[in-house]
């Protein structure tokens, strides 16, 4: 994502420019907060910063962590992927660094792609779950003259030698404590939270659900936390259904379906999916002119969670039900737009972002009606109960059998999509920086 690495920088002679700013193991997770506790005082103190002439004034420099650009992060890669390049494109006059790890599996994002010349390349060879990244940070953001630091993941490094900005996406692990079975764990998830609201500057978070939920959960101000939205990605848009199949040939998928796309951890509620379609496919053959559609369910699959295959096999569901794992990024908008309806049973999200990539490709909708999935998809889409199995089937059968409702859905899909964008998501996170940066004297 940079046509430079960094190497010391030159200095811009022009004014300070605030304008433009508008599964893991109980190990890992003792190392931080261990390493956390045990840093040698003199690791604290400051560097001294270069003191630049009075008629050479540099310009802004924002850090930001991508090192969640990697497999293991699917949702946080996206947002800090999408979230770097729209920032140096609104902000041209602003420095941007991006630190990535170039050891970390990174199938999904091409970080050579999107071109600017303020947006610049740092490896940086610190694994997230480690010691290290407890207080190197410090050095590293001293010696780039970092001015501000983002990450877009509550594991902000507590030691840093410049103001911070962390974004939490949600609080799954409060409000579902079973992803993190051990009593240990939940109390190490409570820690690096409560680290991470202690150590930065502002908090943002992505939807106003999120937001009441760190305010009820952590216990913060609400005044302390800004809503920034997330958006789609500009790939995410309509294609012809000719283009689409060819796209996704080598998967074989049948002629009719309805999509799901997200990783299976039980949150995700999709067995509630399977069980409909066990409903789909005992109503009479009248009901279909060619069968009942088929249900594909794409997206990164945890081994961990294999109630939606045992339900599947149990029902005797067979080809009705189609497991895409690991879709490449590239072929996604194409799997949306090939697809008939979108259904999102989730019990909680933080955003939603299938729900917004889907109505991007002019997909009819239908999500749950709980957490920020309102929020998100407005009145754009058909609302369910999560768990009401029965709702499901019906709305389902409705929709599917529908091709004047689902030329309307489509129409509000397409509609309501078009009210996010990663430029009005970057303009509101620089709106963050300036308020942090102005708070701290650099007018």
């Amino acid at each position: 994502m940079a046509v430079r690495q960094l190497g010391g920088g030159a200095l811009h002679k022009h004014k300070y420019s605030l304008d433009p700013l508008i599964t893991r193991t109980p190990g890992d997770l003792d190392s931080m907060v261990g390493a956390h506790m045990r840093v040698p005082i003199n690791r604290l103190k400051r560097r001294p910063r270069a003191h630049l002439p009075e008629t050479e004034v540099r310009s802004l420099r924002i850090g930001i962590d991508g090192r969640y650009i990697q497999d293991h992060f699917p949702g946080v890669g996206r947002y800090s992927y999408n979230l770097a390049e729209a920032l140096a494109r609104v902000a041209p006059e602003t420095s941007f660094t991006l630190y990535y790890d170039p050891l970390a599996a990174n199938s999904r994002f091409d970080l050579q792609a999107p071109k600017r010349e303020n947006l610049t390349l740092n490896p940086v060879r610190i694994p997230v779950f480690s010691r290290a990244n407890q207080w190197r940070w410090r050095r590293i953001l001293a010696r780039d003259r970092i001015d501000l630091f983002h990450s877009p993941y509550y594991l902000i490094p507590p030691l840093l030698s410049c103001p911070s900005v962390v974004t939490f996406h949600d609080l799954i692990a409060k409000i579902f404590p079973e992803h993190l079975p051990s009593l240990r764990e939940r109390a190490l998830f409570s820690i690096t939270c409560h680290l991470a609201t202690r150590t930065a500057n502002s908090i943002i978070t992505v939807s106003q659900a999120s937001k009441a939920d760190l305010v009820r959960y952590l216990h913060l101000k609400p005044e302390h936390i800004s809503v920034v939205y997330e958006a789609a990605a500009p790939n995410f848009e309509p294609i012809p259904g000719e283009k689409a199949r060819a796209d996704l040939q080598s998967f074989a998928l049948p002629e009719h379906f309805a999509l799901y796309v997200g990783i299976n951890k039980p949150h995700k509620n999709i067995v509630t999916l399977v069980r409909a379609w066990s409903s789909l496919a005992r109503q009479p053959e009248s009901s279909w002119v060619d069968g009942p559609p088929a249900l594909v369910i794409a997206g990164h699959y945890d081994k961990r969670y294999q109630q939606a295959r045992d339900e599947a096999e149990r029902l005797g569901l067979g080809k009705l039900i189609v497991f895409l794992e690991d879709v490449p990024e590239n072929l996604l908008p194409s799997l949306y737009n090939a697809a008939d309806i979108f259904v999102f049973p989730s019990l909680y999200e933080g955003f939603g972002l299938p729900v917004l990539e889907a109505m991007a490709c002019g997909l009819p909708v239908l999500c749950s009606d709980t957490s920020s999935l309102p929020e998100i998809a407005g009145l754009a889409a058909i609302l369910l109960p999560p768990e009401d199995e029965k709702a499901w089937t019906d709305a389902i059968r409705v929709v599917m059998l529908d091709e004047q409702l689902r030329a309307g859905l489509r129409a509000k899909s397409l509609a309501r999509a078009g009210e996010f964008s990663w430029d009005n998501t970057a303009q509101a996170t620089l709106k963050v920086y300036r308020t942090v940066l102005a708070s701290r004297g650099k007018r």
